[in-house]
């Protein structure tokens, strides 16, 4: 879903700003864009984690603590590019380290959890 709402919101701001004609640089947009692309990466792991925490509040099944705890992973990564906006897309930074560590580590918390509990490996 985060996918799907990124490619519309592209696809919405080079056919508003019409920067698909030239190769200056972008036209004011971009900042909305990148804020559109954090909100979106943020909120689908959001409303999950919600999700699986009401469902342990309800059925007291500690896979749905672990099911919130991945998507809460899923979460950092876009937080984090949110407060380092800037120096998250700069290789060598402290923002980018966090954002490849926290990713890194939500990419395999998701890995291991898919293995392990929606397909049984």
């Amino acid at each position: 879903m985060t996918g799907t709402l990124s490619d519309i919101g592209f696809t919405v701001y080079f056919f508003t700003s019409h920067d698909f004609w030239d190769d200056k640089y972008p036209s004011g947009h971009h900042r909305m864009l990148s804020d559109y692309l954090i909100v979106v990466g943020f909120l689908p792991f959001w409303f999950r984690f919600w999700q699986c925490l009401n469902k342990w509040h309800y059925t007291r099944l500690r896979a749905h603590l672990y099911n919130a705890g991945k998507y809460f992973s899923k979460l950092l990564p876009p937080l984090i590019t949110a407060i380092y906006t800037s120096s998250a897309k700069s290789v060598g930074s402290q923002g980018f380290k966090l954002y490849i560590i926290f990713n890194t580590i939500a990419t395999l918390y998701c890995m291991i959890w898919d293995y392990y509990m929606d397909w049984g490996l």
